[in-house]
């Protein structure tokens, strides 16, 4: 091989290199191209109103440098995280991301918040099928997130009887309430079960003890407001 030879070598290896080096420079210049990804975690997608939930957005990726929450269509933050109260009804919720070089990409969920169950609850209690002096009650609630507080009203036999709600706690998928105490004769003592709550109707169970039979009775009963 002539020197001539040899030296072309050389030069075709130099220009490898050097256009190497280009390409390894431009694929590193060109990392912030990287295309985002919206990612949208919610940790309670359902409760009751007002229902206080915090959107986050930290888990975005792809060289995210700006976030643009909407609720409903609205602007409500421009943060990874916001925190936003709904009330009752299915609520859109959408996050779009952006990159350093303008790229963006977004995500829509969605957030369910039933009506509070606070307020006023009217039913009638029939201790036995055909009773002509039902049990009319009223149920008094007040309801914070998951727990529930209030009294539960009696209107029986012409007395008027008021108990606390010993017990009184609120998921999406069951609400319980429950109120016991004791009562003056010919009813000594009673207890209701809040179990079902399908739209504005409460149902439930009560167990009651009639001192008049001497026995304890169970019926259903159902409320509306």
């Amino acid at each position: 091989m002539d020197r001539g030879c040899v030296v072309c070598l050389v030069s075709m290896r130099i220009a490898r290199i050097a256009v190497l080096s280009l390409l390894v420079g431009s694929l590193a210049g060109c990392a912030i191209l990287t295309e985002p990804t919206a990612v949208i975690f919610i940790e309670d997608r359902f409760g009751f109103a007002p229902h206080s939930v915090t959107l986050d957005g930290t888990r975005s990726y792809g060289g995210v440098v700006e976030w643009l929450w909407l609720l409903d269509g609205k602007i409500v933050g421009r943060s990874e995280k916001v925190t936003v109260s709904l009330e009752e009804g299915e609520h859109t919720i959408k996050l779009r991301v952006s990159n350093e070089a303008g790229i963006k990409d977004e995500q829509t969920t969605t957030v369910t918040v039933k009506a509070s169950l606070s307020g006023l609850w009217n039913g009638v209690l029939r201790l036995r099928e055909g009773d002509d002096r039902p049990a009319m009650f009223e149920l008094a609630l007040t309801q914070d997130g998951g727990t529930i507080t209030g009294t539960l009203e009696y209107h029986l036999y012409g007395s008027q009887i008021m108990i606390p709600i010993t017990e009184g706690t609120a998921t999406w998928g069951e609400v319980y309430i429950q109120a016991e105490g004791n009562s003056p004769p010919p009813v000594s003592y009673h207890k209701v079960e809040l179990w079902s709550v399908p739209g504005d109707i409460l149902t439930g169970d009560a167990w009651i003890y009639d001192n008049e039979y001497g026995s304890t009775l169970s019926v259903e009963w159902m409320a509306t407001r």
